[in-house]
């Protein structure tokens, strides 16, 4: 498993990348579907030399602007004259949208003679199979198999790990678009049922279906209003707990399925539930609901051994939780009277369960452990002192703990942004023996107790991907091999190269790893030429951007010859929880500060690129970056591109789930809060050219119409804002800022592979044009 699922409501799901996704000490897990997209082959190399364009000066629609919403916050009035685009299936809203999707693409078609090849290159090496590390669930193996350019992977069922393959679960024949994508997988402990979820049109809600696994019998129920949840089966597998929202009040009585994710409501009052097979979703058994605190959040586990209920409580996106649970030999039908803390009443602290026997827990944690360490708990002595299985490493953050082969853990460590795996005793702590790695990367992983094999994903920059299969039976070494490996066609590592350099931000004292990724020939930092470079950063939600295969990095570098760079900055988990903290609340700052820094970097002291060649992106939280960056430092990008961005940031919080996200951002409705908010909110930060002297890059601003995540009021908001300050200054000229809207998406995850062409294609004409308007310039 991967990202933790709590910090997924908060961060980017990027469908252009193969993700290293892993256990993390957060209990809110999820796998973001493996996605490997493409590597591009070299058909622009020469692109910004040759282009001639000449850009006429741009004219958006006109867009309404009411002056008269004012509020009165922290008494300092802050006026929103685009507050009517918070609704977004009015009328005027989608006409408006309709409007700005032609200026995207009427800009574009300037480019359109490059299309074609970057289509069809682009379609072509993505056409080639990747896979998931696979699972054991009952006799039989799973692993996800995603086939060329269909658009959805497919979830397939084998006998043994070599046995002949055959199709289980097929998402792509649930809808002739390809916008149905798999959610939740959770089987039985007999292997017996798949409980499995699906989200439509790429919202966060899910529909949870049951179905048998040796006839492939679809069951009549189906579970509604499910969202950011786990499914959790009783031992004898006659059902599982749940958690489900009340349905929002604007969707009340509306039955069209595509209209939920739309919606803005505030997520709340999440509560727990319990489902017979073959019963309908009306008949569950309410287990726990809490009215007074609506904005929790549960995840829900059994132990192997079936004995005990564990339930995940959180009260936002911070890296603390507390862990409850229950004796299910004692109180099933009568959970709530049996809950017990298993740790404390606070929330200062995340606890995370990794195995048990009997009433001896063993937990993953970050109390008094900034980069995390295991310890176990006896449920019969819940208060005393607890023993330490595995320390906290000097350096290194240990990143995912499964327990494996009965008595074994697998550990996987994070160092420098990169992942480390070891195999260690569940007993005593100690490390039995290393797995060596192919090179500096990241892994996904799969590994039960009852299993005696594990099984890692390897990828990194310039690798799509490998998967192995390790007997844990046999002398280490012998029992490793390869189950599946993943080729693009067409696309050769070896005339490219990673480097990771150290660069020092803005306050001359911390240190920001940065990785660097380009051609060999000429890309070192004694080389003269300056190259098309973009630049890439997160900074938040302890979101770690380790070493991952990318369609989108591969197509830069192919397409326009260009260089990639990933900033670790603060706000990450790279170095731990601290890091972390560094780059929240009233320390933002320091976020933008190690992006522009790293822009400087790559500018002034690598010299492989110049400002007016260098375009910054991110999505969600990367998004607000994004925006924060080219309104306080415009003079240091030539481009930008923000995705499904963070743009309101006095009004996150009032949408969906946004109220989790105070842990990162604050809470605007506190006046400590506010005066850090204010200074760096890109919707209220936007600048006049003429009055500043200084131009913003050329902008491309993205999102969904269907995502939930991040509401796409944010984007509108901030794009009309800035075609209004800047949209018709001379100063800006002919720079654009555009925005696109796609329909029928979210905010990434589940993404179609049509879709992801052509927002990838979209994003390279984008670049194209651009930088060789400002390389036109110099």
């Amino acid at each position: 498993m991967g990202l933790s699922r709590l910090r997924k409501l908060c961060a980017l799901c990027d469908p252009f990348r193969q993700r290293s996704i892993r256990r993390s000490p957060s209990p809110y897990l999820a796998l973001l579907q493996d996605r490997v997209f493409l590597s591009a082959p070299l058909i622009g190399t020469d692109l910004f030399k040759r282009s001639t364009l000449s850009m006429p000066r741009m004219e958006y629609p006109a867009t309404r602007r009411d002056e008269t919403v004012v509020e009165n916050l922290h008494g300092r009035k802050v006026a929103d004259p685009y507050r009517w685009l918070e609704t977004p299936d009015s009328p005027e809203t989608e006409a408006w949208v309709a409007e700005q999707n032609r200026v995207t693409k009427s800009y574009l078609s300037a480019a359109e003679a490059l299309r074609p090849s970057f289509q069809a290159t682009v379609e072509n090496l993505l056409n080639y199979d990747k896979f998931s590390c696979a699972w054991k669930r009952g006799s039989s193996f799973y692993y996800n198999h995603h086939v060329g350019l269909s658009n959805q992977a497919v979830v397939m069922q084998t006998d043994s790990i070599d046995g002949e393959p055959r199709v289980f679960l097929d998402p792509n024949k649930l809808a002739d678009d390809g916008t149905v994508s798999l959610g939740t997988l959770s089987w039985s402990k007999n292997g017996a049922y798949l409980a499995y979820g699906t989200h439509t049109s790429g919202s966060d809600w899910e529909d949870i279906s049951v179905m048998r696994c040796d006839t492939l019998e679809k069951l009549p129920e189906t579970l509604e209003w499910a969202k950011f949840t786990s499914v959790a089966w009783t031992k004898d597998g006659e059902g599982f707990y749940y958690a489900r929202y009340p349905i929002p009040s604007s969707l009340q009585g509306v039955d069209d399925k595509n209209k939920r994710g739309a919606e803005t409501d505030e997520a709340i009052n999440q509560s727990i539930y319990y489902h017979s097979i073959g019963t309908p979703q009306s008949q569950d058994r309410l287990v726990y609901e809490n009215a007074e605190n609506p904005k929790r959040m549960y995840r829900v586990k059994t132990t192997l051994d079936g004995t005990y209920l564990l339930i995940y409580v959180n009260e936002d996106c911070a890296p603390k939780n507390q862990l409850w649970y229950v004796d299910l030999s004692q109180h099933f039908g009568k959970e709530t009277a049996g809950i017990v803390k298993l740790i404390d009443d606070t929330y200062d602290s995340q606890f995370t369960y990794i195995a048990n026997d009997d009433a001896l827990f063993y937990v993953m944690t970050n109390w008094k452990a900034p980069k995390n360490r295991i310890i176990s708990v006896s449920l019969e002595k819940p208060e005393d002192v607890w023993p330490e299985l595995v320390p906290e490493h000097d350096s290194n953050v240990l990143s995912s703990a499964l327990a494996v082969n009965y008595d074994q853990l697998a550990l996987v460590y994070m160092e420098h942004a990169s992942d480390r795996l070891s195999v260690h005793s569940l007993k005593t702590g100690g490390k039995a023996y290393d797995i060596k790695l192919p090179d500096l990367g990241s892994i996904s992983i799969t590994a039960d107790r009852e299993n005696d094999f594990l099984m890692y994903k390897f990828t990194s920059f310039l690798y799509a991907g490998t998967v192995y299969f390790v007997d844990l039976t046999m002398p280490i070494g012998d029992g490793t091999r390869v189950f599946r490996k993943m080729d693009p066609p067409g696309f050769d590592p070896s005339i490219y190269r990673t480097e990771q350099v150290f660069y020092t931000s803005k306050d001359g004292q911390t240190k920001i790893p940065m990785f660097v990724i380009g051609p060999r020939e000429g890309s070192d930092s004694a080389s003269p030429q300056k190259r098309p470079c973009l630049l890439y950063g997160y900074g938040g939600f302890m979101v770690s951007l380790t070493p991952f295969y990318s369609a989108r990095w591969a197509a830069w570098m192919q397409c326009l010859n260009g260089i990639v760079a990933i900033a670790n900055i603060r706000g990450g988990d790279e170095y731990g929880s601290e890091w972390h903290d560094q780059g929240i609340l009233e320390n933002k700052q320091n976020v933008f500060d190690d992006f522009q820094w790293g822009a400087k970097h790559l500018c002034e002291s690598m010299r492989v690129t110049d400002s007016k060649s260098l375009l910054i992106m991110g999505g969600s939280n990367g998004g607000l970056l994004v925006g924060a960056c080219v309104n306080q430092a415009p003079e240091l990008y030539g481009a930008a591109v923000a995705q499904v961005g963070v743009h309101d940031i006095l009004r996150f919080h009032k949408f969906t789930i946004g109220s989790a996200w105070v842990s990162d951002y604050g809470n605007p409705d506190e006046a400590k809060d506010f005066e850090y908010q204010i200074k760096y909110s890109p919707l209220h930060n936007v600048f006049s050219p003429d009055d500043r002297g200084v131009p913003y890059p050329a902008i491309l601003l993205t999102t969904g119409d269907h995502d939930a995540r991040v509401v796409p009021l944010h984007t509108l908001k901030y794009g009309a804002q800035l075609q209004h300050m800047a949209g018709s200054s001379e100063i800006q000229g002919t720079r654009p800022l555009l925005i696109r809207i796609d329909v029928k998406a979210g905010h990434g995850a589940g993404k179609p592979t049509t879709k992801i062409i052509s927002e990838l294609v979209d994003t390279l004409l984008f670049a194209s044009l651009s930088l060789n308007f400002n390389a036109q310039e110099q």
